[in-house]
């Protein structure tokens, strides 16, 4: 039923969410002190539904108390792992090569960089759409943190054959 048959039948149409948003938006930020999401500024007694310092649309939304974080860390955790472990190696990798005027094997450090590069990029994912990653189904976070670790678990086994 659209509002003009609403009119007719003597019944008002429901009230549109975006007329009341804006309203209940200005009266929670009437007497508290929340900062812009873009910009930081103190919106308290904010007159309008956009911020007056960035001119950002701002809407007032329900947000979890505590937002999912504990497998989207695990695999944030598994990725870095190995990113961390690939670095320091080649750090090791050009520390004895200054020092010795020659250094591991030329697979070691093709082992480290392509580890580094895959690692790198894992960790670049999964903190750019860290929102959907932890808005995921469980058993999709959890795979992915399997994921993450298996890949760490990998490249060890692949340096500790190398190194051999």
């Amino acid at each position: 039923m659209d509002s003009h048959e609403a009119t007719l039948q003597g019944t008002a149409p429901p009230p549109d969410l975006a007329d009341l948003a804006a309203p209940m938006l200005r009266a929670y930020l009437a007497e508290r002190d929340e900062p812009c999401p873009a910009c930081r500024y103190n919106l308290r007694g904010l007159l309008s539904d956009h911020c007056p310092e960035c001119n950002q649309a701002l809407r007032l939304r329900v947000g979890l108390v505590e937002p999912r974080l504990g497998w989207f860390l695990a695999a944030v955790i598994g990725a870095s792992a190995g990113l961390g472990l690939n670095l320091l190696l080649l750090i090791y990798f050009v520390i004895v090569t200054a020092m010795r005027r020659g250094g591991p094997p030329g697979y070691f450090l093709l082992h480290n960089l392509v580890g580094s590069i895959i690692h790198g990029a894992c960790v670049f994912l999964l903190l750019r759409y860290g929102p959907r990653i932890r808005r995921a189904p469980l058993p999709s976070r959890v795979l992915l943190t399997a994921a993450m670790w298996g890949l760490c678990a990998v490249n060890i086994v692949l340096f500790s054959l190398f190194i051999r």
